[in-house]
């Protein structure tokens, strides 16, 4: 390893130009020096710009070395370095990335932080996509290329906005790991907001088998009963899955599971349901509403007198409430209350009502009295 003397710059002092001729001279016992002494010959020559000798020079000790050696990487990053920041070789750069990554199988987090971020800049989100293909398309283990595709997921959606390639990149990502959880999240949220119901059906399907916390994996299972519910119109499907992945969940599920038993007419459960829900409820408001619709569910099950002790109830707990009357109003009409029907309108034109209420206890009026007078005629 003989240094040509006349490719270092020229020197501004005397001082400089011994320094330079005397790292000329040691260049060529640098495999005999310990490994400070070739750190600093290779600062010098650094400095001096002499950067073709210094690749040379670090291309050899790193031939000298093991996958083990904990300096390994420090020389693989001054390489690199060398080639993107002093001689802005992208190319040369990046061949010696996937080297580096090779020769000591580095984890994303390593490549990440130590070369993209710190050598390519944090910021630099273009080359950083630039590297992570070039290693993509190297001989890299599953461990490394998932992460790594993951992130360039992120790249191409949230910093450089290239939504064509995040597609491109999430479907290379399922390939990989089928059971990719971000990738099949991507696809849900993609298929929804495409219409593609079905398909977004079959990706939460997925997310609930292969999610791990008990939370997210409910969270799921409830979004995939909305879709069937409310998107394909299959209530048992849905009923079906919140009563066996939903049960004391977290999450409050009762209204998605009220609306399937009543999609499927199954009254005698639904009826229990809601219920149950009441009894959990301490809310008057919400205690008369839950009342309410316990009555109107009797009462389509032909449970008539069991819907008027229920809409009772809704009317004792909101006395002031049009629709707790209107369901009494219902039931009475059903059950040929005429007495019922004449308390309750009776019971209505008592209510104190604000003037932006005064066409609701007009409607209720009317429709009382029209009930009355279908009872007369029948009568």
């Amino acid at each position: 390893m003989q240094e040509d003397i006349a490719s270092i710059p020229a020197p501004g002092s005397q001082k400089e130009a011994e320094i330079l001729i005397g790292v000329g001279r040691n260049i060529q016992y640098f495999h005999n020096m310990g490994p400070s002494e070739q750190d600093e010959l290779l600062r010098i020559l650094e400095a001096y710009e002499c950067l073709g000798q210094v690749i040379k020079l670090l291309d050899w000790r790193l031939q000298q070395k093991k996958s083990t050696d904990p300096s390994l990487l420090a020389d693989f990053l001054w390489l690199m370095r060398i080639y993107y920041l002093g001689l802005e070789n992208f190319e040369k750069f990046a061949i010696t990335a996937a080297k580096c990554t090779k020769a000591m199988n580095l984890p994303f987090a390593i490549i990440r932080i130590h070369i993209a971020e710190r050598i390519l800049g944090e910021e630099n989100f273009r080359e950083h996509v630039l590297l992570y293909s070039h290693l993509l398309g190297t001989s890299l283990t599953k461990t490394q290329q998932i992460p790594m595709l993951e992130r360039l997921a992120l790249l191409y959606e949230k910093k450089l906005f290239q939504e064509e390639k995040v597609n491109f990149i999430y479907h290379k990502l399922l390939e990989t790991d089928a059971n990719n959880i971000k990738a099949l999240r991507f696809y849900k949220v993609l298929y929804m907001q495409t219409n593609q119901f079905q398909e977004a059906a079959e990706q939460l399907d997925r997310l609930t088998q292969v999610l791990s916390n008990p939370f997210e994996k409910q969270r799921a299972a409830h979004e995939l009963a909305q879709i069937y519910l409310y998107n394909l119109n299959n209530a048992a499907k849905a009923r079906e899955i919140l009563e066996t992945q939903c049960t004391g969940s977290q999450l409050d599920t009762h209204l998605t599971l009220i609306e399937a038993l009543e999609r499927l007419e199954a009254y005698d459960d639904l009826v229990s349901l809601l219920r149950q829900v009441t009894r959990e409820t301490e809310n008057p408001a919400e205690k008369a509403s839950l009342e309410i619709r316990v009555s109107l569910t009797l009462l389509k099950a032909g449970k008539v007198q069991a819907a008027v002790e229920a809409a009772r109830k809704a009317v004792d707990l909101a006395p002031k409430s049009f629709l707790a009357h209107e369901a009494l109003l219902s039931v009475y009409s059903e059950y040929g209350d005429t007495l019922g029907i004449v308390n309750t309108l009776q019971k209505i034109r008592e209510i104190s009502v604000l003037s932006s209420s005064k066409s609701d206890l007009d409607r209720l009026i009317e429709r009382g009295n029209r009930i009355l007078a279908l009872e007369s005629t029948h009568a």
